[in-house]
């Protein structure tokens, strides 16, 4: 009995650790077609566990855990810069003592919420356990490392708001 769930374990890894990481690669690098790529992205994303709502566009080289992508939930109209990345997990440092392997520092694992109409710029870094409120920006090459409110704009490393959107008159 136990070389069977041995073998059933194996091919579980062997699928997650192939063929999922193959959807997610060529559907992030692929260079042909930019257009239909950034519209097909979204689906792939679905497809490996993601929660995605419509019409959102997603660039190319994006990076993600894509292992842990059931715990990244996306609203509607999500604009996504190219060579982003997106972390859902990190080293549990609280159990991290002197003599202890890098290697046997757990691992925690986060969702990250990103609400509807959020643009976030190219080369940003979305860090675990974030929420990206309703139409906020966060500017090119940031690091969100704390939630962002609805109707602002972050930019820095880490991020910061530098400002509120106004309301439509």
């Amino acid at each position: 009995m136990g070389i069977i769930k041995f073998i059933k374990k194996a091919i579980k890894y062997l699928y997650r650790e192939t063929v999922l990481y193959a959807i997610w690669h060529f559907s992030s690098y692929f260079p042909l077609f930019p257009t239909f790529m950034s519209k097909f992205r979204p689906i792939s994303w679905r497809w490996l566990g993601a929660e995605i709502g419509k019409g959102c566009l997603i660039g190319y080289g994006i990076y993600l855990d894509v292992s842990s992508l059931k715990r990244l939930h996306i609203g509607n109209n999500v604009l996504f810069g190219s060579e982003s990345l997106i972390l859902l997990h990190r080293r549990d440092l609280k159990k991290y003592c002197q003599g202890m392997s890098t290697h046997d520092i757990p691992m925690k694992e986060y969702h990250i919420y990103i609400e509807d109409n959020v643009q976030i710029g190219m080369r940003a870094m979305i860090m675990p356990g974030v929420r990206l409120g309703k139409g906020c920006v966060v500017g090119a090459n940031s690091i969100v490392t704390k939630d962002v409110p609805p109707y602002t704009i972050v930019a820095g490393q880490p991020a910061k708001v530098i400002k509120e959107v106004p309301e439509k008159i």
